[in-house]
């Protein structure tokens, strides 16, 4: 089974290569997931995307309970 890190490199790098896949990424991001890599994404989880620009950049935590390790 592919790790989580190796799973969002996937999606990332095909959002890089195809507007149509990051299109839809950006507006539906769970049912994308679920489509590309045949996974349900749990009802209650939230999937974000966001997008660098020149301007803004965005920098992701772990959660509080695994930095606290």
């Amino acid at each position: 089974m592919k790790t989580h890190e190796e799973m969002q490199a996937a999606i990332v790098e095909r959002a890089v290569e195809d507007a149509a896949f990051r299109a839809r990424l950006i507006d539906d991001p769970k049912a994308t997931i679920e489509e590309v890599l045949g996974i349900a994404v749990p009802e209650a989880m939230i999937v974000a995307v966001h997008e660098d620009g020149p301007t803004h950049t965005h920098l992701v935590l772990p959660p509080a309970a695994q930095a606290e390790r």
